[in-house]
């Protein structure tokens, strides 16, 4: 490694960063080269077909969408998540009426319960892209 100023007693040691960085990068490149050197010709044509085959598999699971982009995932979800908080948030204008005349605390409690059921029904028949699904009925 190149230094300035090797350590001593009295001094730390001392580094030119520009000089270390271009021993860096050399002591990279010389690494990289003899492995290449060591690779008989018939690896390298192997770990290019590998490559290959891994891009063209990538390619059919984009195709049968197995795969989806993570920006397209994180799209979908916060859709997903402000249509439930949308969605249940009506929930008290909806049954408010109901149960201010609604004396029997376990009525209530089905009330809201079947609520919140019918919500989460409609809910999960959201397609990711946010339409709705044909009905369950």
């Amino acid at each position: 490694m190149p230094y300035i100023q090797k350590n001593n007693q009295t001094n730390e040691w001392e580094f030119d960063v520009a000089d270390v960085v271009q021993w860096r990068e050399d002591q990279a490149v010389a690494k990289v080269g003899s492995q290449i050197e060591d690779t008989t010709f018939e690896e390298l044509k192997k770990r290019k077909l590998i490559a290959e085959i891994e891009i063209l598999e990538d390619d059919l699971q984009k195709r049968r969408r197995e795969v989806v982009k993570i920006a397209e995932a994180e799209q979908a979800m916060t859709h997903v998540c402000i249509t439930t908080k949308q969605r249940l948030r009506t929930i008290p204008d909806r049954i408010r009426t109901i149960l201010a005349s609604e004396t029997n605390e376990i009525a209530c409690g089905e009330i809201v319960l079947n609520e919140i059921d019918d919500a989460l029904l409609e809910l999960s028949q959201l397609d990711f892209d946010g339409t709705q699904s044909q009905s369950l009925n």
